[in-house]
């Protein structure tokens, strides 16, 4: 009786927690879940990517890729496309796996494995304000006519760091 009691408060914290999301629960997410102190079982409920889903405002209103690219959005600002599923960490074409501290596309911080945290917004980017070089740095993806590489034939993402005026390759920083 103990079990399915814990089983039932697991199914219950899942439904209540993810909402929408919950549509789909395996019985051996429940049977993993129960057999975790509640405490426990409910940290791994508010860290899976459809808890954290629910509280993407951020992109709610971007364009969808269509039916072919399902969970893949743009925004014509922030260049490139992203996918969002598992928000607050987003897959972006140009920047790879981003985590994002903000909700905002005002103004927002961001994660990155290569930059490190950056500042941008709306407004700035591709405009960046990077907590590791203390400097603005300007990002030139493939499609930008003013990319150092340009006319190669192949052409690279590159980096501009403001306060040392240098252009950097992306793959090389």
């Amino acid at each position: 009786e103990r079990l399915q009691e814990s089983k039932f408060t697991v199914v219950a914290l899942m439904h209540q927690l993810w909402k929408s999301n919950a549509d789909i629960i395996s019985n051996t997410e429940v049977n993993l879940l129960s057999e975790l102190p509640t405490r426990d079982a409910i940290q791994s409920i508010l860290s899976d990517y459809r808890y954290t889903s629910r509280h993407n405002t951020m992109w709610i209103e971007s364009e969808k890729l269509g039916e072919d690219y399902p969970d893949w959005k743009k925004e014509d600002w922030f260049g490139g496309s992203f996918f969002d599923t598992y928000f607050p960490w987003v897959y972006h074409e140009d920047l790879d796996w981003i985590y994002f501290a903000d909700v905002s596309t005002s103004s927002f911080w961001f994660y990155s494995d290569k930059l490190g945290w950056v500042w941008t917004g709306a407004a700035h980017y591709p405009y960046l304000y990077s907590n590791r070089e203390s400097s603005w740095i300007y990002f030139y993806d493939i499609d930008n006519v003013l990319n150092p590489s340009a006319n190669e034939p192949i052409i690279k993402r590159y980096l501009y760091i403001q306060k040392t005026r240098k252009h950097i390759p992306y793959n090389l920083y």
